[in-house]
């Protein structure tokens, strides 16, 4: 195991310094900045994860010049594929997609992006479970399906399924509502009074009570049955929480109800397929997408931001600067020198960064083949778990700084949707471990010698433990291995700047860093001290994941007429 696929991830100086050639990893063409003399737009965007590109590509449609400046290689942030060994497309970061597709934007975009050459494919079986004891249950696209079966497995449970999870969209406007607006806004206030309306003062209250439960207690309150629990608890980690921390419980109730209703989504050759038709349509509008171009100052005059500075050449922006940068890059890289409060510089330094992920990619030369009895084949995402107790227990081990002895595996079969990532009669396994510290001091089981954080050795060291225990679930894992990509947290750091820390949601989303706290109570997003400056991105309300939220957000309030919410 120790050397598999070793040298495709070389660290130097805490640095991944190549995942394959140019060519691979980049997610759309990069642009020669040479071949345009005109640098007039009338915004400018930094950074070119998803709410970069949707807000580009949203306000392009409407007839505003834009320029997109990426420092990497290539497009998408997060959305990284290569061309990894064996002829497969692999997804070193993001891979799923249901988030995006239940968004706005994607609404306001679809026909565009289809046009661009963009697909989904999907799966009626979007995620399952597999205990460590060697139980499963799988949630399909029908919903009577769902309540069916698990009336079955004890009664009363299908009906508190129907009730908690059926629904939900009957409430989401309550529940979900603030994420498709800004809190600090005349939208956030129309929102609170909408919800009062319909609720009263208590019914409010308790609406807003419901919304900061924790999935542990939300979990014990509406099931009884362990498995139905242990299917559900492992995506409070997807939140970037354990779950017995507050404002769990709506991560899992929906999750699961988005993907009863929408599956499992994954674009056809990977999420470079997603940056380059964004690309492409902000570019058939006359704007520019440019890759590898550090932009290294905001230019400020009079109190507004009037362009960027990047390869000692100035890019003019005479409507808006748009920063989709962690909140310590905007304040002490691209604002430095500009006069901006100090206890906003601080309080950016001061972000909590959440915990860290861990991925993993498999290339395999054989479909996979799971140990349970229940047929997995063809489900998006399974969650390999000790039960909620273990998924708490890992998540706390994580958080006092130790690598856990049996983390949360989050597995997702990617070619089990979208068949031509690889050749015909392979497999590919995606791994995520949610529930790492960025720095580790120590581990849990007391196997791994931490001396020096996320080294190579603790990385693939780590690696090996989880290939472990995915081994006993897939007989004849370990033999089928083409290739093993290992990145740790300081890897993914590494290969995009606002993953601080290995987080993927660019600050932790606890109560004070959230909603008008986020990224800084001194800053509310997408506002800044300067004029026509605004920060979008992971780090800014509503976070992080592939829902463009803030992107979108801002596209409205730039654009010259409103997209539809709903």
């Amino acid at each position: 195991m120790a050397g598999i696929a070793r040298d495709h991830v070389e660290r130097k100086q805490g640095a991944v310094l190549d995942q394959g050639s140019d060519e691979s990893v980049s997610a759309a063409p990069a642009v020669d900045r040479r071949s345009r003399d005109d640098d007039q737009f009338d915004v400018v965007f930094v950074g070119s994860g998803i709410n970069g590109l949707v807000g580009a590509a949203l306000l392009a449609k409407q007839g505003q010049r834009v320029a997109v400046f990426e420092r990497e290689n290539w497009l998408g942030g997060a959305m990284r594929t290569v061309s990894s060994k064996g002829g497969f497309q692999t997804e070193l970061m993001s891979c799923f997609h249901i988030q995006f597709l239940g968004s706005p934007a994607y609404r306001a975009l679809s026909a565009d992006l289809e046009r661009h050459g963009l697909q989904y494919a999907n799966t009626d079986e979007p995620f399952a479970v597999v205990t460590d004891e060697g139980r499963s249950l799988v949630v399909t696209t029908d919903h009577a399906r769902n309540v069916e079966r698990l009336e079955r497995l004890r009664p009363g449970e299908g009906r508190a399924w129907d009730a908690a999870i059926g629904a939900l969209f009957a409430h989401a406007d309550d529940l979900l509502g603030v994420r498709n607006l800004h809190p600090l806004s005349w939208d956030g206030l129309r929102w609170i009074w909408r919800v009062y309306r319909r609720r009263g003062g208590a019914g409010t209250r308790a609406l807003f009570a419901e919304l900061l439960m924790s999935a542990r207690t939300w979990l014990t309150d509406n099931f009884e049955d362990p498995l139905i629990r242990d299917l559900l608890a492992p995506w409070a980690l997807h939140g970037a929480a354990s779950p017995d921390e507050l404002g769990s419980a709506i991560v899992i109730r929906a999750v699961a109800a988005f993907c009863e209703a929408m599956g499992q989504p994954v674009p056809v050759g990977g999420g470079k397929a997603v940056a380059a038709a964004l690309a492409a349509i902000v570019e058939e509008h006359g704007g520019m997408c440019l890759t590898g171009v550090d932009v290294d100052r905001v230019i400020v005059d009079n109190d507004r931001a009037v362009g960027v500075a990047a390869d000692d050449r100035v890019f003019h922006a005479r409507r808006a600067v748009a920063c989709s940068v962690t909140a310590a890059q905007l304040y002490d890289r691209l604002l430095k020198g500009v006069s901006v409060p100090e206890e906003l510089r601080a309080s950016a330094r001061r972000v909590r960064p959440g915990p860290a992920v861990f991925q993993m990619a498999y290339s395999l030369n054989r479909p996979l083949r799971w140990a349970v009895d229940e047929d997995l084949s063809g489900v998006g995402v399974i969650n390999i778990t000790g039960g909620l107790n273990a998924v708490s227990r890992a998540a706390n081990e994580g958080r006092r700084g130790l690598l856990p002895a049996e983390s949360t595996i989050s597995c997702g079969q990617p070619m089990a949707i979208d068949h031509t990532r690889g050749p015909e009669g392979s497999s590919q396994l995606w791994i995520q471990v949610l529930d790492l510290p960025s720095v580790p001091i120590g581990d849990a089981a007391g196997e791994i010698e931490v001396t020096d954080g996320w080294t190579v050795a603790v990385r693939e060291a780590f690696a090996d433990r989880i290939q472990r225990r995915l081994a006993r679930h897939l007989p004849g894992l370990e033999e089928s291995i083409i290739e093993r990509i290992a990145m740790s947290p300081a890897d993914l750091e590494a290969a995009n700047v606002n993953l601080i820390g290995g987080s993927s949601t660019s600050g932790a989303p606890d109560l004070d860093q959230m909603l008008v706290f986020r990224p800084s109570p001194y800053a509310p997003a997408p506002g800044t001290p300067v004029k026509r400056l605004y920060h979008i991105g992971a780090s800014t309300h509503p976070g992080g994941s592939l829902a463009p939220g803030s992107g979108f957000l801002l596209a409205q309030k730039l654009g010259n007429r409103k997209f539809r919410r709903t």
